[in-house]
C-alpha cells in the first residue's frame, strides 16, 4: 500500500519522507488536485510502486517500539546519572 496523506503536521514532519528524498515513502497532498496526482501516480505501471512500498516498509521501523526504547533510554540515563552520583 502507498500511503497519500494531507501535506501538515506529522506527516509532513517526519512521517512521509517526499519523492525527492530517497525515492520518498509516500506522497503527500493538500488539494483535490494533489490527491489526484498521487493516486494516479500509484496506479500508473510505470512508476515502482514495490520500490515504494519497500522503502517505506524500512522507514517505519523507526516508529517502532524498540526504537522507542532505545531513544527513551537514551535521553532518561543522563538524569539518571545525576541522580545515582548524587550531583
Amino acid at each position: 500500500m502507498v500511503t497519500v496523506a494531507h501535506n501538515s503536521g506529522g506527516p509532513k514532519a517526519d512521517i512521509i519522507v517526499p519523492r525527492g528524498v530517497h525515492g520518498g515513502v509516500g506522497f503527500l497532498a493538500c488539494t483535490a488536485e494533489e490527491y489526484a496526482d498521487a493516486i494516479a501516480d500509484t496506479l500508473d505501471n510505470t512508476f515502482p510502486v514495490h520500490e515504494m512500498v519497500q522503502r517505506a516498509r524500512m522507514h517505519a521501523a523507526k516508529f517502532s517500539d524498540e526504537a522507542f526504547e532505545e531513544g527513551f533510554m537514551q535521553a532518561l540515563l543522563p538524569a539518571l546519572q545525576v541522580v545515582v552520583s548524587g550531583v
